[in-house]
């Protein structure tokens, strides 16, 4: 085990030394980072660049992910540029840096693009992800419909109603297996919208097993009353 994790470093290492390599060797390049919690609760900051190598291409990389505690748009900042200088990497060829919509990244007085400009010395425009807002289109537009509404209500009661019991989630993946091409459930992302229709298809696909799962726990007497009710709903 201990043989197999030095490898894996080994790898990790080489991949990283040529990503900083080839940002490197490219004029500009843009930064990209978000935040998100791991298992343990602690924010995590992924920190991307987006450039154009040699040969052409264009590249988007993870360049590192480091455990943030102050989530103010200045210690995103530091974070940000302290990883860039951890990494021996020209802050002065950042062209752009692109963040979500919070207001601790997007703000323009107190936000991580200001105070990210002010530590590399220069301005450095700031481009909205388009992903969060292409999410952000698609959310308040299925908001604005109450069949859509409903609908989206509905997958996600059949996700929670299956897998927040080992007993209904089994008795649902025995039926599934006899289900040609059958999906396992899959829960509603909350912040990719593009996810969800996974998670439609998965339950288009595997509506006759739900069905009949549902069925057989209304006439089961394995199910309190509670259950069944759920069921039948």
């Amino acid at each position: 085990m201990k043989s197999q994790n030095e490898f894996i470093e080994l790898l990790a290492e080489e991949t990283l030394k040529n990503i900083v390599e080839e940002v490197s060797t490219s004029d500009i390049f843009s930064v990209l980072a978000d935040t998100t919690p791991d298992v343990s609760l602690k924010d995590q900051l992924s920190i991307c660049l987006r450039y154009v190598d040699q040969g052409g291409s264009t590249n988007e990389r993870l360049l590192d992910f480091v455990e943030v505690t102050d989530k103010t748009g200045y210690g995103l900042a530091k974070s940000i540029y302290d990883t860039l200088i951890k990494h021996k990497l020209k802050t002065g060829n950042v062209a752009f840096q692109s963040y979500d919509y919070a207001n601790s990244v997007s703000g323009v007085n107190k936000g991580a693009q200001r105070f990210f400009s002010e530590l590399v010395g220069h301005t450095v425009p700031y481009i909205p992800c388009q992903a969060h807002r292409l999410n952000t289109f698609l959310e308040h537009g299925c908001k604005a419909s109450h069949i859509i509404g409903n609908f989206i209500d509905i997958l996600e009661n059949i996700y929670g109603f299956f897998w927040a019991s080992t007993k209904r989630s089994s008795n649902l993946m025995e039926r599934m297996e006899k289900i040609e091409g059958s999906l396992k459930l899959r829960n509603l992302s909350k912040t990719r919208w593009t996810a969800r229709a996974e998670s439609i298809k998965a339950v288009w696909t595997s509506l006759e097993a739900i069905v009949d799962t549902l069925e057989y726990i209304n006439n089961s007497n394995s199910f309190d009353n509670l259950t069944k009710t759920k069921a039948i709903v």
